[in-house]
């Protein structure tokens, strides 16, 4: 550490003040790179999803891009550090437009911006806009800005217009979600009545397919930032971003071409200043793509259409609405009460007044600049619909494409294990599968352990490892089905201790806290006896250590909530009693009932995919939409051969009556030591 003190003068010695200035310019740089980055994953996302609006996924308005912004314009906003040559006052002009193509490229992030946080962040964006504003004009008085200072004040002008711009989009958003969320459901509805009516012949696949098809078009159509993106706002923050983009084209290439005097000396920054402003201009290069890009996907008449006025209700319904609320605070004065409300009123009557300017010059600057591209490429614009035609082209395509990529992953193990031979005995679950929904994975993952402790030379080791695989592919369609199936989370309790299970079997070869191969036997008979005997001493242990009396215990609602050792062993002793009665003989008899039952489990599980899969594009608000529906549809891909299998049997899509197909039985109590304490699912 340096010692400061004063000089042979008396003076503060501050020569080494300055000494850190390089690596502050590095980490502004570094800072602007990052922007880069993160600008660029968004183009090149939007690219691969063929998302003509250029969405903000990785770069939006938050905590995070403020904290890159502010750091890669301080070169701009510094007001007392001598930057005299030309690169140096190149980097404050750099860093101003930087703040521009940035605030033009993520005005369409607002859209998926919880309405709370919106408030927020547009706040948070004027006060650093109205700041770098500032301290630009202290640096033109002052001089510390000699050079492109016509362009600083065409790049102040600009930075305004978008501040409105962003303050108009903010205000408009949480009208615009409600507005796309109920032409949504107008548009689900319609589309579910459509496809009541066609005839599918029971192919539940094709049913989902056409299904998923619609909603990847709706919910692409209904996203706030396809909207935000499309529109007039959008346009003119676009024309913008460019008058700053060739704004700094200019200037460089005036600075380059021409050599006007500057001041000799250095910047206390020195070589930095050089890194800065490359890094800048690539960041301002590359964030000024996707909004280009908005500006060509803009011009169809579909935005036309579905604009027919000036300036849309949406734009101004959240300012009425405060302006036509009454006060949440009240005076105790009855004249003060009045006086706020009317102050509030003209207040809101002159931002409605200010929204309405803003959003009608933005719609006239969209409708200029179309009649001129249309009369400068009149071939390119000359089919009417020609932009929603192509979006629904592109959205079919991207459709088989999630499709066909969900197909290379079907689980073949899986596929084979539900393909197993048909047994001519019933198939019968231990009584929490009265639950509903059932927890199948429990069944599974216990009927798993039991085969992994019969002994390998008795039956193929190969089938064994094939069965495991195929019971780890079907655990993560059954917990998926059993998690959406259980919205409330009652049965949470027993796919923890499915999962507890599971992983002891598959990764320990145990079950809890027991070697599963210490618990092999010379016969079936004494392999269950011993099976049926640990279970049974681990559940009344655990029982007794909860605090629970066993003695006249019973299967209810209120059972799921036992401990999670008390429900594996639950589990097990239930199914051991059942291979206890069927008396198979053979350790090959046994492998080969216990393949089965999981087999016929995970069928009657899987009767209920066709139905999750609906449901789980249909649910939630429109943040998160695409994703779903992208999501089941690669899930449709993937289970397109297990719904086939089980088509004959399975459930309609739409059919919201249709619910799990086991666990319908009603019954009062279940006692532990019920014989037949179970549902018998009959199986072909």
């Amino acid at each position: 550490m340096v010692q400061i003190c004063c000089g042979p003068d008396g003076g503060l010695y501050d020569k080494s003040f300055t000494n850190p200035m390089p690596w502050i310019g590095i980490y502004v740089a570094a800072a602007t790179m990052a922007c880069a980055i993160l600008i660029a994953l968004d183009v090149l996302d939007a690219v691969i999803q063929k998302k003509t609006w250029f969405p903000c996924k990785f770069f939006s308005l938050n905590a995070t891009s403020f904290t890159l912004i502010g750091i890669g314009i301080k070169f701009s906003a510094d007001i007392n550090t001598p930057m005299p040559r030309n690169h140096d006052q190149l980097a404050k002009l750099s860093g101003t437009i930087l703040m521009c193509t940035l605030m033009g490229k993520t005005i369409p992030s607002l859209g998926t911006t919880e309405n709370k946080e919106i408030f927020v962040n547009v706040l948070a964006l004027a006060i650093l806009v109205i700041t770098l504003i500032v301290d630009i004009c202290i640096q033109l008085k002052t001089g510390a800005i000699y050079k492109f200072q016509t362009e600083h004040v065409i790049v102040i002008c600009l930075m305004l217009l978008l501040l409105a711009i962003v303050t108009s989009v903010g205000i408009a958003v949480p009208a615009i979600k409600r507005h796309l969320e109920m032409k949504y459901n107008i548009e689900h509805r319609s589309s579910m009545i459509r496809a009541s009516d066609e005839t599918t012949e029971n192919l539940v696949v094709e049913k989902l397919r056409k299904d998923l098809a619609r909603m990847w078009f709706l919910a692409h159509t209904s996203s706030p930032q396809f909207l935000i993106g499309r529109s007039a706002l959008s346009l003119t923050s676009t024309t913008i971003c460019l008058f700053g983009l060739i704004t700094l084209l200019e200037a460089i290439t005036r600075a380059h071409t021409f050599s006007p005097k500057v001041c000799s000396g250095q910047s206390s920054y020195k070589w930095t200043t050089s890194f800065v402003l490359f890094s800048q201009t690539i960041a301002v290069g590359v964030g000024s793509i996707a909004p280009l890009c908005r500006f060509v996907g803009i011009f169809n008449s579909e935005l036309l259409a579905s604009e027919t006025k000036l300036v849309e209700n949406y734009w101004l319904e959240t300012l009425e609405e405060l302006r036509d609320c009454s006060l949440s605070t009240r005076f105790n004065n009855q004249y003060l009460s009045k006086l706020a409300h009317d102050v509030k009123r003209w207040v809101l009557e002159l931002v409605i007044l200010l929204q309405q300017v803003v959003v009608a010059a933005c719609r006239v600057c969209f409708l200029f600049t179309f009649s001129f591209m249309i009369g400068l490429l009149p071939t390119f614009f000359c089919h009417k619909d020609l932009g929603l035609l192509n979006l629904e082209h592109m959205l079919i395509k991207r459709t088989e494409y999630w499709f066909k990529t969900g197909q290379k992953k079907q689980p073949k193990y899986l596929i084979d294990v539900l393909m197993q031979n048909a047994s001519t005995k019933q198939v019968i679950l231990p009584s929490f599968c009265r639950a509903k929904p059932p927890c199948w994975a429990l069944v599974v993952a216990t009927l798993t352990s039991i085969s992994i402790a019969i002994p390998h030379p008795s039956c193929d080791s190969n089938l064994v490892k094939k069965l495991l695989k195929g019971v780890n592919e079907g655990l993560r369609y059954a917990k998926f089905i059993e998690k959406k199936l259980d919205a409330a989370g009652d049965l949470r309790s027993l796919r923890k201790a499915a999962d507890v299970v599971w992983v002891k079997a598959d990764l320990y070869r145990e079950w809890l806290h027991e070697s599963l191969d210490d618990l092999r036997a010379e016969n079936t008979t004494v392999f269950n006896e011993k099976l049926y005997r640990i279970a049974d001493s681990w559940f009344k242990d655990t029982m007794v250590t909860a605090g629970i009396n066993t003695n006249s215990l019973v299967w209810d609602e209120n059972s799921s909530k036992w401990p999670i050792e008390a429900l594996a062993a639950y589990a097990m002793m239930k199914i051991t009693e059942q291979l206890k009665k069927e008396e198979l003989g053979s350790w090959e008899n046994l492998f080969a009932r216990i393949r089965y039952m999981i087999s016929s489990t995970f069928r009657d599980c899987f009767k209920n995919l066709g139905h999750v899969i609906s449901k789980e594009f249909d649910q939630g608000t429109s943040r998160g939409r695409e994703e779903r529906v992208r999501l089941s549809i690669i899930l449709l891909g993937e289970t397109e051969e297990i719904l086939r299998i089980l088509e004959p049997r399975n459930v309609s899509s739409s059919d919201e009556a249709q619910m799990p197909s086991i666990a319908m039985q009603n019954a009062d109590t279940l006692p532990l030591t019920s014989s037949d304490d179970g549902i018998t699912i009959v199986t072909k």
